[in-house]
């Protein structure tokens, strides 16, 4: 038996088959120029998926210019403040988040995100005060209240509560969570979408 011979591209059929060693492949790429395409496309779709940048890198962090695409992570014993002209604008996940032991969490400017919560305590304790002067939304609507403006699960605040003239966007929603005191003073607004 003749043991000569060749794979080939088959264009009929849309797969290698087994041919005479002296047929020629015609219209196929090579197998290393298909695996070179294949990784350089990876690479493309990939650079598109970079995570977010933590904002809070511990301590007191203050934001004071516009952000987007970023996000806050509060460790243990963190708080951050949202100056007037500040702003983090999230992508995919909560603007801010923590499941620790924080201080306080101030908003002057604007807090969002496009999916999430504004802002997203989670098994967390805030030794402040979560005060609201400037816009807190998400992009959630009235029915699915895990998405609200806050979230808290779960959450013991000793300090208090307050949109001080603020907007909040949609919904604020503690879940098995206690706090101080909750104030809407100065105007302030909450709006469910």
């Amino acid at each position: 038996m003749n043991k000569a011979y060749r794979i080939v591209w088959s264009k009929a059929r849309s797969a290698f088959i087994v041919t005479h060693e002296k047929s020629s492949s015609r219209g196929r790429a090579s197998t290393t120029c298909a695996a070179t395409m294949l990784g350089v496309a990876a690479l493309l779709l990939n650079a598109g998926a970079v995570s977010a940048a933590n904002l809070c890198t511990g301590g007191a962090t203050v934001i004071s210019t516009a952000t987007s695409g970023d996000n806050c992570v509060l460790g243990n014993g963190a708080s951050i403040e949202v100056t007037a002209n500040g702003a983090i604008s999230s992508n995919g996940t909560a603007a801010i988040y923590t499941y620790d032991s924080v201080g306080s969490i101030t908003n002057h400017g604007n807090v969002a995100s496009d999916i999430s919560n504004g802002i997203h305590l989670d098994y967390a304790v805030v030794t402040g005060t979560i005060r609201n002067t400037g816009t807190l939304t998400s992009v959630a609507n009235g029915y699915d209240f895990n998405n609200g403006a806050l979230y808290a699960n779960g959450v013991t605040i000793t300090g208090a509560l307050v949109n001080d003239g603020g907007s909040v966007g949609n919904t604020l929603l503690l879940r098995a969570s206690s706090v101080d005191k909750i104030e809407n003073i100065n105007g302030g607004s909450i709006a469910v979408s």
